[in-house]
């Protein structure tokens, strides 16, 4: 062991930070003999670096570094990555940003006079407004501006920036219930609804709830007509009938 998220042998380098899937984070090592931490979820040596349990393809292990701002951000001489993925901008310092309060790339915007990038430095459609583009709601990636709604770099069609929302979350074990987050899959806009930036249709808004069963490990979603997503199971019947009490307090 390196530390709480690194182990190397001579043969791979295992990732075991906290996101670690045991028997599934084993990285074929290019040379352990140089391997180096960078920080929790970054690693190099002489031929490579790891992003988690991936090679980050193409990036310079020589130059690489660990931006400011963020553990999911790196640079080399070439160009800046997020996460294991290789950007098109060559330096983020030479772009304009927004929303860097206390340094954080997290909920920033960045342009460099013609093309927009969201928080994950993935570049938005053409007509993004800089000035008013906004992440929707915290460590959610819908992001709105004066005109319209995205989800990452895609655009939901029909959505109103003023008025869509997240659907909370519904986590269900054997015995307790609580919608005290919200959703990373479904939004809704009055009677559109949306999985990602996919609009769905027939559904019906006041009914519907979607989440996870941690019982059966699997997410679901319905509403008093049918089942979108995962399958019918005592909980979730319970759930869909209003026979079980939720606990709402949120954080």
């Amino acid at each position: 062991m390196i530390d709480e998220s690194w182990a190397v042998d001579r043969y791979n380098v295992y990732y075991i930070g906290i996101e670690a899937e045991l028997g599934k984070d084993i990285v074929p090592i290019c040379d352990y003999r140089s391997f180096r931490r960078l920080n929790r979820l970054y690693a190099a040596d002489a031929k490579c670096v790891y992003y988690k349990n991936k090679i980050v393809k193409g990036a310079d292990p020589k130059t690489f570094v660990v931006l400011d701002g963020g553990n999911e951000y790196g640079q080399d001489k070439n160009r800046v990555y997020y996460e294991d993925r290789a950007t098109n901008i060559r330096n983020l310092k030479t772009l304009k940003h927004k929303n860097m309060d206390n340094n954080l790339l997290c909920n920033a915007f960045h342009t460099d006079g013609k093309i927009v990038y969201n928080s994950e430095l993935m570049p938005m459609p053409v007509g993004t407004d800089f000035a008013t583009i906004r992440r929707i709601e915290l460590a959610r990636n819908w992001y709105a501006d004066k005109n319209r709604v995205y989800y990452e770099n895609r655009i939901l069609y029909k959505a109103k920036p003023q008025t869509l929302k997240i659907f909370p979350i519904y986590y269900v074990s054997e015995d307790y219930v609580s919608n005290n987050n919200l959703n990373s899959c479904y939004s809704f806009d009055g009677n559109h609804v949306y999985y990602l930036d996919s609009l769905m249709h027939g559904v019906d808004v006041a009914s519907f709830i979607c989440g996870y069963d941690f019982v059966d490990s699997i997410s679901f979603a319905f509403d008093k007509n049918r089942y979108y997503e995962g399958k019918p199971n005592p909980r979730l019947q319970k759930l869909r009938q209003g026979k079980v009490k939720v606990d709402s307090g949120h954080y």
